[in-house]
This record gives structure tokens, C-alpha cells and sequence, in this order.
């Protein structure tokens, strides 16, 4: 069966996010061993600058991963 356009969106945009997720964990941890700074002080240096551009850049994403995949199936047929 094949899954519905918004289904398969949301199955891209929830692994680009568990992965972010990860992402921000590991250095938010990282930065507030090595520099001694607070978690709080730590996710406001590292984390909370670049939620507008991760989100921006997953929905980017998205589009060309949909828009790619429907454009390769027409374009090769196995």
C-alpha cells in the first residue's frame, strides 16, 4: 500500500527532528562540560540561535526530498 503525501512527509520531518534533537542534546552536553557553563546558559548559546534556521532548513528539506522522489520514479522505471 502506498502511503499518502502527507504521510511520508511526516515520517521525513520526524526523522529530521529526532535527529536534530540528538544533535542539540550531544552539543548542548559537550558545551556545558568543556566551557563549565550552565545547561540553561548552554542551550541559550547553542541551541536556541539556530531553531529558526533547523526548522526552515527541515521543511527545505521536505519539499526537495517529496519533489525528488515523485520526479526519479517517473524518471526510472525498474
Amino acid at each position: 500500500a502506498r502511503k499518502s503525501l502527507a504521510a511520508r512527509a511526516a515520517y521525513i520531518v520526524s526523522a529530521m527532528l529526532v535527529s536534530l534533537i540528538v544533535c542539540y542534546a550531544a552539543g548542548t552536553a559537550w558545551f556545558t562540560v568543556f566551557s563549565g557553563s550552565s545547561f540553561q546558559k548552554a542551550l541559550s548559546l547553542t541551541v536556541v540561535p539556530f531553531i529558526a534556521g533547523d526548522i526552515a532548513k527541515i521543511v527545505l528539506c521536505t519539499v526537495v526530498t517529496l519533489s525528488a522522489r515523485e520526479r526519479l520514479k517517473k524518471a526510472v522505471k525498474f
